[in-house]
Parts: structure tokens; sequence; C-alpha cells
């Protein structure tokens, strides 16, 4: 009997479908798929679990998980490379080519390795063992383009090759890399503006701000548009990058008066009154550059994730309410 095509379906997992395999779940929706079309869907990037591409079939589905398949979704040019490592399941590639390589990075891991820190492998790391040409104990090369704060989810690039890397670090000394960023930040910004100013150290700690002295700074810029209101005292806010400097947005909203909800440095007290936030809401959402080989315009963009949607449609329904009990 011949496979049935793939189907465009979306669905939540029910309780006695989670601790099965996503590509079992995908069959049991799509009755008249075999298994190896449910696995080709995972692994050529048709499916999306909880509004993140999933190239893994082995995936374990938790209850109330969604799940969608759309067959016209663009073939993930990295599922050959990411899908036979599970180690790396949670770590989609968006964009892979022998020039350049993007990912969307999960929060809780720093985008490069440091000398002083033990814990989880970083990006950095995680994206080389996937790339591994030849024997398991060679990493592939990779060169750091941009970074992201460690809590700070989104897409990140590395090139993988040297030349590759200047081209596109030219490109954001130019400012033509195009990088935008969702916070969800307390209080009600203005529906949009600018913040132009020099960061730098302010404090013996290493904390960072605002200086008055252009000599101890960086210039930096932050354009920012209010997107949506949410409960009082919050905000959902889009943030496009002039400059790329250590924690621009973080600071710079925060000295605006409205810091990112769960910035346990910038960000101490500000979400007073409202539900505690799961992790510093800040996504990297979108990300576009010159191709380094072939000029081409690359863009890509990244859902809220699933911790942050979760939270803003919290924030929502509680502005609902309120507005209910008036």
């Amino acid at each position: 009997m011949q496979d049935d095509p793939l189907r465009r379906t979306s669905f939540t997992a029910r309780a006695d479908e989670a601790g099965r395999t996503l590509a079992h779940a995908i069959r049991a929706r799509l009755p008249g798929l075999s298994a190896e079309g449910a696995r080709r869907a995972c692994r050529t990037g048709k499916v999306r679990v909880a509004e993140r591409l999933c190239l893994d079939p082995g995936r374990i589905l938790e209850d109330g998980e969604s799940v969608s398949v759309d067959p016209s979704a663009p073939r993930a040019a990295a599922a050959d490379a990411a899908s036979g490592d599970r180690g790396t399941a949670d770590l989609p590639i968006r964009f892979l080519d022998r020039h350049v390589v993007v990912v969307e990075k999960p929060p809780g891991v720093a985008t490069v390795p440091f000398a002083d820190e033990i814990g989880p492998a970083s990006l950095k790391e995680r994206v080389a063992r996937a790339l591994q040409r030849g024997p398991a104990t060679r990493s592939a090369p990779l060169w750091v383009v941009h970074r992201l704060d460690k809590e700070t989810s989104g897409l990140v690039m590395f090139a993988r090759t040297e030349e590759a890397a200047r081209s596109l670090q030219v490109q954001l000394r130019a400012h033509s890399v195009g990088r935008r960023y969702v916070a969800v930040v307390a209080g009600r910004p203005p529906p949009e503006g600018r913040v132009v100013s020099h960061l730098g150290i302010v404090r013996g700690d290493g904390l960072r701000g605002s200086v008055k002295n252009p000599a101890l700074g960086k210039w930096s810029a932050t354009n920012y548009r209010r997107v949506e209101g949410l409960a009082a005292g919050a905000a959902v806010v889009e943030c496009r990058l002039e400059t790329g400097r250590t924690h621009q947005i973080r600071i710079h909203m925060a000295e605006l008066g409205h810091p990112v909800l769960g910035d346990r440095v910038y960000g101490r007290g500000a979400a007073d009154g409202l539900p505690e936030a799961p992790r510093m809401c800040l996504h990297a959402t979108s990300l576009s550059f010159d191709h380094p080989a072939t000029g081409e315009r690359i863009s890509l963009e990244s859902p809220l994730p699933a911790d942050i949607d979760g939270y803003v449609r919290s924030l929502r329904d509680q502005r609902s309410a309120r507005g209910r009990g008036r």
C-alpha cells in the first residue's frame, strides 16, 4: 500500500499520547502515513512542537504540548546533519551551508564557553558537535559572529570559514545585519522610540550602564516599538538593534523605566504585582544578513518560545479578567 501524502494538521498531545514519540503521534493523527513518512516529515523540517522546529522524530511528547505539521514548510537544510544527534534535539538548525550556520539558542545556554564556568556545553560547542566531521573527537571549526546573553533565546549565527566570518563582521560594523527582538517589559512604554547612549562598566562589580563620558563607553542605539499592552504594569515590545553591545536591550529598557521582566540583574523588583516570569523574557525573533559568498539576502524568523508565549497569554488573560470586573 502506497504511503499517503503528508497533510497539514495541528493538534495538542493528549494524556494517552504523552510518553510516545513525535513520529508515533503524527502517524496516529494521519493514519495513511507510514512510519518512515512520519520520521521524514520531522527530519526535513515540516514539524513544530510548541511552535519550535523539531527535527527529532524520537522526541518524547508531554501532555498538552502543541504539534503542527506543514508539508509546505521549507526543507530544513540541516536535517541530515542534526537528526542523528540526540544531544542536539533542542537545537533547531535554521540555515546551513558550507559558509554559515544559524541556530535557535535555547535559554540557559551560554553562546561561547568560559574557562571558569562549569555547566552545560555552550552553544558553540553544541553546534560544532552537530556538524562534526570525521572522528568523533574532532569538532567542526566555527567562528563566533555575534552572541546572545545566556538567558536570552533565539536566532544566532556562526561562520564556518574565516572568510565568511570577516564578511559578516563587516556587515555588523556597517549595521546592515537585521536583528529584531521581542521582550516583555514592565510598565507601558511610549508607542515607539530610540534610546541612544554610551554603554560601559559603571560599577566595580562589573554591572554595565550608560555613562556620561563618551570616552568611558561605546556608542549604542536601540529602536523600540510597543506591540501590545498587557496586564497593568506590562507590555510586549519589539526592539531593533543598530549596535550590539553587551546587555544593550536590557540596559536601555531598564534605564527607560521599563526593564525586561524576569531579568534578575537590571529588572529586580520590576514584576511586583505581576505573575512571576518563567525566565528573562527576551527572544531574538528575526535575523537577516547578506550571504557572504552569494550576496543573497537571508532572512529568518523564530516564533516566540512556549514559555514566554505562555507568560504573555497569562498577562493577557489577567488584563481581560480585570476588564470584565469593572
